[in-house]
């Protein structure tokens, strides 16, 4: 169907759930949602686009913070887009002004929705009966731009020295300044906005250095007071407006706004007023473009964009650079910066890699290859360079793993990863058994139809997201359906399998013999030799049971 046409009904197409997938063992704090549809009942349904959340931090106030753990207090945002978008045909739709304004928008070239998702109050009590539940509220825009928006329509930033962080645009059309503080609001333990004390809230053009009130009194500096939950809607004000806060401007203040950082300013007494978040003096806001994690194998190259604004307008000349923050102390990481490209008249510039083999620095572990975190820092012409908040990127590099197709093997091969994987997740041994060759054998159809699965597809198996294309490539290559006959000259090679299929040693033997052609004990000795020096790699570590092995990626 056409992308401007119109469903009459609501709810996935998939009757499988969305996964949250972690980029690696050692990166835990940059998981991307894979398989999500978000929608709004009578409106429109859309696949969320995959991309790393950002922006975490503990959020908890109170005196029973301390009771509960670390996940329940955190708070993080997702900010992606909506493709694959499908509109409802629903009576409410021609009833909706608004809703037609947007549809009417849909057809044009650089139309987007955009999707923020605030996450907050995990349940990690195993006894509650919200047990892994959590709360999300966010917020779906929609914009047309000829380029893209990281950010979705926010390109300003204000921001606090606890976490947290406050994204906001200016319409100067309907001269009003919209500002989303879902993210920097409080909760308790139960996950109820906690409003803020102290005094009461301000926005304000604010030039850093004045710590006096007299601003207060001037419309031109003045944009509003901000009243967070309260009793505007009482315990639901978040649910309901999503933590979004419209000050209409006045006409003095628009005409200087776009040139002069704002600023958030909580007045504690008549004479004493102190910043409580605050735009960049410069005005600058530096975000990426796409996906801010990536797997990689060895002697892969490519791009990271970042786009850079100026309050609000894009920003040209800033140059975007890497510092390596992962691992620590690591003077030989196994990926090279090739280039760097400032930003144009779009605001857009790039940095672009090059990958290499990292070899095995986390065997013990067994885990595949290495995970390079980095800071971004950002410097426009001959200004300051800074490091750009809340802004990492990270790249996975899988190990080299050299294979000879028609030459594998399953005790040299696949029974290693996959008896690692029966392990970690015993679970899955009812439906099918990946430490048993016979179960395997059976099921390969089933196996080969999940890893050939697009990795954006939910059924994809999300811990395989680890599993390096090569190592992938190897598992499929194994042909375990073709019959003996068909390879019978081949049997006795030195790894003792036929050319092509990936057989246990014993049952050539046992095929061979039937063919007349008896293994020397010279050759059997050598198999089980490669076949024991393959179990005692996978073999738990001391002080480990088989269920705290890590799967290899």
């Amino acid at each position: 169907m056409h992308r401007c046409g119109c469903f009459n009904y609501l709810g996935s197409d998939s009757t499988t759930a969305g996964k949250l997938v972690d980029l690696d063992t050692d990166n835990q704090v940059q998981s991307q949602l894979w398989g999500l549809v978000v929608g709004v009942d009578g409106f429109l349904k859309g696949d969320f686009v995959p991309r790393s959340f950002n922006h975490m931090h503990d959020a908890c106030a109170g005196l029973d913070c301390n009771t509960v753990t670390g996940d329940t207090r955190l708070i993080a945002v997702w900010v992606s887009m909506l493709q694959n978008v499908k509109w409802i045909d629903d009576p409410l739709v021609r009833q909706s002004d608004f809703i037609q304004q947007v549809m009417a928008l849909r057809c044009m070239p650089g139309f987007q929705l955009h999707v923020k998702l605030n996450v907050y109050n995990m349940i990690v009590a195993s006894k509650s009966e919200d047990y892994l539940y959590g709360r999300v509220v966010g917020t779906i825009f929609a914009a047309v731009s000829k380029h893209p928006l990281p950010y979705g329509p926010y390109k300003r930033m204000l921001w606090r020295d606890d976490g947290g962080h406050v994204p906001f645009y200016v319409d100067v059309h309907t001269k009003q300044v919209l500002l989303d503080f879902a993210n920097s609001m409080k909760f308790d333990i139960q996950g109820n906005p906690i409003g803020p004390s102290g005094g009461p809230l301000y926005l304000l053009q604010y030039n850093g250095t004045k710590r006096r009130c007299e601003p207060l009194s001037n419309e031109a500096y003045n944009l509003g007071e901000i009243k967070l939950g309260g009793d505007l809607y009482g315990n639901y004000w978040l649910q309901r407006t999503a933590g979004i806060i419209a000050l209409s401007v006045k006409h003095k203040a628009i005409e200087t706004i776009g040139n002069t950082p704002l600023a958030v300013i909580q007045q504690k007494s008549p004479t004493h007023c102190e910043p409580v978040l605050e735009e960049r003096q410069d005005g600058l806001f530096v975000e990426a473009v796409g996906n801010r994690v990536a797997r990689k194998e060895p002697n892969d190259e490519w791009n990271v964009k970042f786009r850079a604004f100026q309050f609000g307008r894009s920003a040209k000349g800033v140059i975007v650079k890497t510092k390596l923050i992962w691992p620590p102390g690591d003077l030989k990481p196994a990926i090279d910066i090739v280039s760097t490209k400032p930003s144009g008249n779009d605001g857009i510039s790039s940095i672009t890699f090059r990958s290499s083999n990292p070899g095995e620095p986390r065997r013990e572990e067994q885990l595949d290859g290495q995970v390079y975190k980095y800071d971004i820092t950002a410097q426009q012409g001959g200004d300051h360079e800074f490091i750009v908040r809340d802004l990492q990127i990270s790249t996975l590099v899988y190990s080299e793993y050299p294979f000879t197709p028609g030459k594998v093997t399953w005790y040299e091969h696949v029974y290693p990863i996959f008896q690692q994987y029966a392990n970690l997740y015993p679970v899955m041994k009812p439906i099918i058994n990946l430490a048993s060759y016979e179960d395997v054998t059976k099921k390969m159809k089933i196996l080969k139809h999940v890893l050939t699965l697009p990795e954006t597809n939910p059924n994809y198996m999300p811990v395989t997201r680890d599993l390096s294309p090569t190592k992938r490539r190897m598992i499929l290559s194994c042909d375990t359906s073709t019959t003996l006959a068909q390879s019978t000259p081949n049997l006795l090679k030195s790894d003792g399998m036929s050319s092509g299929y990936c057989r246990k040693p014993e049952r050539v033997w046992r095929e061979a013999e039937e063919f007349g052609q008896t293994p020397t004990e010279k050759e059997r000795v050598k198999n089980r030799r490669v076949a024991g020096r393959v179990l005692a790699k996978s073999w738990p570590l001391p002080g480990q049971t088989p269920v705290e092995l890590h799967a290899t990626h």
